[in-house]
């Protein structure tokens, strides 16, 4: 009698039960491979992004070997072991639950090895953002900075223009000056014009008064 003839036939529920959780572990591994082999990888968000994925879809082979571990169950309870027939005696090695076990320790053993690498390129993607927002304001900065000296310098030499009715009336005559800097220089020299108009009527009418103050008086 041949170890074929003696051992029961597979019921089609293990059968279902031990196919769909394989395919649910072949299936976590092609498509970690796949996701291994993209071009962002390369990056550090890129890693970062496959091991999320990859410890968010970790409970699909866990499911897989749930779904293995529940067909033996089924099997040997409905199908228990003699051990008087010394051909269904199996060693370790060829025993199928023995290799679900040792896949199922690789698989954990992998999943706490990559729990101080996810927590690593955590770290070097924070420190990343940091440098790029520092390196940013620092831009942002400069660039603020370089404007306001010039606003100043326009500033002066604004206020050196005014001053000086020459250049006042040369910037005045130039055909590209804006209509807005136009009045405001036109403006700039009436009033430093009107000034002196107004300090010498002011003199005048203070003169008349004392004037008629002393013709009353005489």
């Amino acid at each position: 009698m041949t170890v074929t003839e003696n051992r029961p036939t597979m019921p089609p529920s293990v059968r279902v039960l031990t196919v769909v959780g394989l395919i649910l572990v072949l299936t976590f591994f092609l498509d970690f491979l796949v996701r291994l082999m993209s071009p962002q990888v390369s990056r550090v968000e890129g890693q970062l992004t496959l091991l999320n994925e990859l410890f968010d879809r970790g409970v699909i082979p866990l499911i897989g070997l749930a779904l293995i571990y529940t067909g033996f169950w089924i099997y040997r309870s409905n199908y228990p072991a003699t051990t008087s027939d010394p051909a269904d005696s199996l060693a370790a090695w060829q025993d199928p639950k023995f290799w679900s076990f040792v896949f199922a320790s690789l698989l954990g053993l992998m999943f706490l090895v990559l729990i101080p690498f996810h927590f690593a390129k955590t770290g070097e993607v924070i420190q990343k953002a940091l440098n790029q927002v520092e390196q940013e304001y620092t831009q942002n900065k400069t660039v603020v900075e370089q404007q306001l000296n010039q606003l100043k310098l326009e500033e002066q030499q604004w206020q050196a223009i005014v001053k000086d009715p020459t250049q006042l009336d040369q910037v005045l005559k130039n055909p590209e000056l804006p209509r807005s800097t136009e009045s405001n220089s036109r403006a700039a020299q009436e009033g430093s014009a009107c000034s002196p108009e107004s300090h010498a009527r002011s003199s005048g009418s203070t003169s008349t008064a004392t004037d008629s103050h002393q013709y009353s008086s005489g």
